[in-house]
Formats: C-alpha cells, sequence, structure tokens
C-alpha cells in the first residue's frame, strides 16, 4: 500500500519485489483453480459468491463514501469519493484478479454474473469497480511522473505491473473493468473516468491552456491524465487478446504480437526469437 508523497521524498526505499515474486508463483495456482472450479457450473457460481463476501470482509462496501457535486459543469453521478492521488492504494489485489478470472469462467461456461451471482446488485458492481480501477489509475499517474518524490521503487513496482512478467495481474483489471462497463450506464462509466483521472478541468467549456511558471506543471499534469483516460477508454472498447482471459489460443496472441513487432520495425530472425522467448511465449518458426 502505497500513499503519493507531496511535500517531500521518502527517507527510504520500500522492497517491491518480493511481492512480484509471490504474484508470480500464484499465478499457475490462480489458473489451476479457476480452471478446475469451471468444470462445474454450481461450484463456480458459488466460488464467485465466496470471493465477493471474503472481498467485502476486507472492504466493507457500506464504508464507501458517494460523490455528491457534480463531476464537472452540471454533469452529476453517485462516484465513490477518494482520488488515488489523495489516498492509500495498492496494485496488489489478489483476491479481486481471482474474481476476474472466475467471471471470465463464467461467460465461458454460459452463466450470467448479473443473474446468478453476486453481482446482482449495482452497488456491488460499483463497489468492484472501484476496485479495479484504481491500480489502472496508479500506473497512470506514476507513468506520467506524479508519483516521482515516492522514489524509483514505485516506478519498478509500475513497470513489473503491465510488464510480461506479471502482466496478468494488468489484464485480469483491464477484463473486469470491461466487464463491469457493460453492466453499467456509458455515462456513469465516462463521469468516473474523468473524476479519478482527474481530467475534468481539460473538459471544461471555459478551459484554458496557459504556460506560466505558475500552472505550467498543472496543465502538464491536466493534459497527460487526459491522454491516459483516453487510453483506458480505448483498451475497454477494444478486442481481448490473452490467452488467460480471453477466447483465444497462445499461437493466436503470438501471431498479434509478432504483426505488432514487426509493424513497428524491422527485425532479423535472431533478435524475433530472442525478443519472443523472453516473454515465456513458445511457437514454431519453421
Amino acid at each position: 500500500i502505497v500513499k503519493r508523497e507531496v511535500f517531500m521524498h521518502i527517507p527510504m526505499e520500500n522492497d517491491w519485489k518480493e511481492m512480484f515474486y509471490i504474484q508470480r508463483l500464484l499465478q499457475p495456482i490462480s489458473s489451476c483453480l479457476i480452471g478446475w472450479l469451471s468444470k462445474d457450473r454450481t461450484l463456480l457460481r458459488d466460488s464467485v459468491d465466496v470471493v465477493c463476501e471474503a472481498l467485502f470482509k476486507l472492504h466493507p462496501p457500506d464504508k464507501m463514501k458517494v460523490l455528491e457535486k457534480p463531476v464537472f459543469q452540471n454533469y452529476t453521478c453517485n462516484i465513490p469519493t477518494g482520488l488515488v492521488s489523495t489516498i492509500p492504494v495498492s496494485c496488489h489485489i489478489p483476491l479481486t484478479r481471482l474474481l476476474s478470472g472466475l467471471l471470465s469462467a463464467c461467460h465461458s461456461q454460459g452463466i450470467n454474473p448479473t443473474a446468478d451471482t453476486c453481482l446482482r446488485e449495482e452497488g456491488t458492481v460499483i463497489w468492484l469497480l472501484e476496485r479495479c480501477l484504481r491500480p489502472l489509475v496508479l500506473k497512470s499517474q506514476v507513468l506520467t511522473s506524479y508519483w516521482k518524490r515516492n522514489g524509483m521503487s514505485l516506478s519498478n513496482m509500475i513497470n513489473n505491473y503491465h510488464s510480461f512478467i506479471c502482466n496478468e495481474m494488468y489484464y485480469r483489471d483491464v477484463y473486469l473493468l470491461q466487464l463491469l462497463s457493460a453492466y453499467l450506464p456509458p455515462k456513469y462509466i465516462l463521469l468516473n473516468l474523468i473524476q479519478k483521472f482527474e481530467a475534468a478541468k481539460w473538459f471544461a467549456s471555459d478551459y484554458k491552456h496557459t504556460e506560466t511558471s505558475d500552472t505550467m506543471d498543472r496543465n502538464l499534469f491536466v493534459q497527460n491524465m487526459c491522454e491516459e483516460m483516453l487510453g483506458t477508454v480505448i483498451t475497454v472498447l477494444i478486442e481481448r487478446n490473452n490467452s488467460d482471459i480471453a477466447d483465444v489460443t497462445q499461437e493466436e496472441v503470438m501471431k498479434q504480437k509478432l504483426i505488432n513487432m514487426l509493424f513497428l520495425k524491422d527485425w532479423k530472425h535472431s533478435q524475433l526469437m530472442n525478443a519472443l522467448t523472453k516473454g515465456n511465449f513458445s511457437f514454431d518458426f519453421s
């Protein structure tokens, strides 16, 4: 759990490697558990409720305060309060990601989460959306150097969060965001993203970009966060291309990765083999 430092740098760097090492050990166990539970519809449906109940005990939804003032201009929405830049936040949410994997298995088994599981209540959907959205906002803010006083340990943690080493963490957060967004009104999703990414100023009709010594850093942050927010909107809408959360094979994932790499620049065969094997992929190039 980290909180943004505002006035001074942290006196000592936090150890971030242990949590990612544990996460890498948990990934195959989690995948095996989800695969076993998905073989029985009743067991899978009950496991979703059990994980939700465990999450409710750790983070009670009744303690979630709702934003009552307009997000910007006259647009209002019941959005949970608390900006990522002002509250303690963490990118290590294993139970939430386990729930994401179970919900993915529900769809493959033809189970409707909003009718047969704990997601039947809208308040639960909003609460879960808040859980998976915060790590994504944290990633965006760290990449825009908004958390630079928190040291290199946080930067290294975020870089590993969405790298090929532990990309299951990132992909499960994205999948859960996509899934929950489908059950909520588009207006709510957009206003929630605008509030969480602190981009309301840029969307205001009277916004003027002024380059002064007092406003330069803030304007740059607003612009960067708007780009990150729009990128998140695109991510929610695009096709999922990961074998852990989508109905695609590992070979199809590799082909898509290969196309993206060749689109960026020319590669030698040895360079492609080296780059692809670092991502723990295996593919027959013959």
